[in-house]
């Protein structure tokens, strides 16, 4: 709210990343609630080998913690490339 209410007077500007992540089958269906609860979803699609592909857009400065948690939660296997 402080932010919102400093905007018309100091312009603010966030930077954000979008991020393209593929989850293997074994995590892919839990994975959802880390990553919906993380980011903001654009788009995503279940691959025919199970896997989940996603592309989230999220604020720059999380970037290192949301890594961490995909690659805790996944033990390294999650793939991700930012756009």
């Amino acid at each position: 709210e402080v932010v919102e209410a400093l905007r018309p007077i100091i312009p603010l500007k966030f930077e954000t990343r979008r991020i393209a992540i593929k989850i293997p089958p074994k995590y892919a269906g839990k994975a959802y609630r880390i990553v919906d609860e993380s980011a903001e979803i654009k788009k995503d699609e279940w691959l025919d080998d199970g896997s989940w592909a996603v592309v989230v857009e999220i604020p720059a400065g999380t970037q290192p913690e949301f890594f961490e948690k995909l690659n805790n939660f996944t033990q390294g296997e999650v793939e991700t490339k930012v756009l």
